[in-house]
C-alpha cells in the first residue's frame, strides 16, 4: 500500500501504465539499431570497411537481443526502413533471435577474414574511434560470441528450440573465446 502523502513511483503504485512508461529501452535501442543499419548499408560493399561493418552487425544484433528479452516479439524484417514503412510487422521472437545469431556469425566471419588478409586491405580502427575496445577486433569477436552464447543459453531452456541451440553451441569457436571482463565504454572520462 502507498504511504499516505507519499507521491513517488507514480504508475508503479497505481498500475496505470501508459505508452510513455518505460519506453527508454525501446526508443534508444531502435534509434541505435537504425544507426547500425545505416552503417551496414553504407559499408558492406567495401571490403576495406569490414571492421566497421562487422561492429555494426554485432551492435545491431545486441540491440535486438535486448529488445526481444524485454518485449518478446518485435519488428525486425520490416523495421529500420524509416518513412518507407511506418508500421512494420512484429516478428516472432525466435525468428529475431535466429536472425541475430546469423548476424553475429557473419560479423565474426567477416572480421576474421579481414584479419587474415595477406595484404592489409582493411582500414584499421584507431583506439580513439572505438571507445569500447580501442580497435581490438579480437575483443569484438569475443563480444559477439559472448552475446551469441547468452542467446543460445536462453534458447536451450525451451524444449522446442533446444536442438537448434545444441547445433549452434557446437559451432562456437573455442579459439575466439569469450569476454572475461565487462564491456564498458570509456571514451576518456576523468576519474574524480
Amino acid at each position: 500500500a502507498n504511504a499516505g502523502g507519499f507521491g513517488g513511483f507514480g504508475s508503479v503504485v497505481t498500475y496505470d501504465f501508459g505508452t510513455s512508461d518505460y519506453s527508454g529501452l525501446w526508443t534508444a535501442s531502435n534509434d541505435n539499431a537504425n544507426d547500425f543499419e545505416y552503417v551496414i548499408n553504407s559499408t558492406s560493399s567495401d571490403p576495406a570497411l569490414a571492421y566497421s561493418t562487422g561492429i555494426a552487425r554485432i551492435m545491431k544484433a545486441f540491440a535486438f537481443e535486448r529488445l526481444v528479452n524485454q518485449f518478446n516479439n518485435v519488428p525486425y524484417t520490416e523495421a529500420l526502413k524509416g518513412v518507407a514503412n511506418l508500421q512494420p510487422k512484429y516478428a516472432d521472437s525466435v525468428f529475431v533471435y535466429k536472425a541475430c545469431i546469423a548476424e553475429l556469425t557473419k560479423a565474426v566471419s567477416d572480421i576474421t577474414t579481414a584479419q587474415a588478409a595477406v595484404a592489409p586491405t582493411t582500414d584499421k580502427l584507431l583506439p580513439s574511434t572505438d571507445p569500447l575496445f580501442g580497435g581490438d577486433m579480437n575483443k569484438w569477436k569475443q563480444f559477439a560470441q559472448t552475446v551469441k552464447l547468452r542467446m543460445l543459453i536462453k534458447m536451450a531452456g525451451v524444449p522446442a528450440h533446444a536442438a537448434y541451440a545444441t547445433t549452434e553451441f557446437a559451432k562456437l569457436s573455442s579459439s575466439i573465446g569469450y569476454l572475461s571482463q565487462d564491456a564498458l565504454v570509456q571514451p576518456g572520462y576523468e576519474k574524480t
